[in-house]
């Protein structure tokens, strides 16, 4: 039996897309669209964008180790105490 069934790109690859829209690296890093724009523009996101005509891609390789490095910069930051209120 054979299924007609279009296969999607993230089914292509086992741990989803390789390469992402803006909009969906704004809901993957959980923020609004235009935040992600204007980090780009300010080249605070140091994520390279590639070109596929008009549309504007990210690889998904280079998003994972921007965040790897986020984590890894802030377990490097001292904590700095509190002083307690009374």
């Amino acid at each position: 039996m054979t299924h007609n069934r279009r296969t999607s790109d993230a089914e292509l690859v086992p741990n989803g897309p390789f390469l992402l829209t803006l909009a969906e690296l704004a809901a993957h890093l959980r923020v609004d669209r235009a935040t992600v724009y204007r980090l780009l523009q300010r080249r605070e996101l140091p994520i390279p964008i590639l070109r596929l005509g008009r549309s504007a891609r990210v690889r998904s390789t280079d998003v994972e180790r921007y965040l790897a490095e986020l984590a890894a910069e802030e377990h490097e930051e001292p904590v700095v105490a509190r002083r307690a209120s009374r």
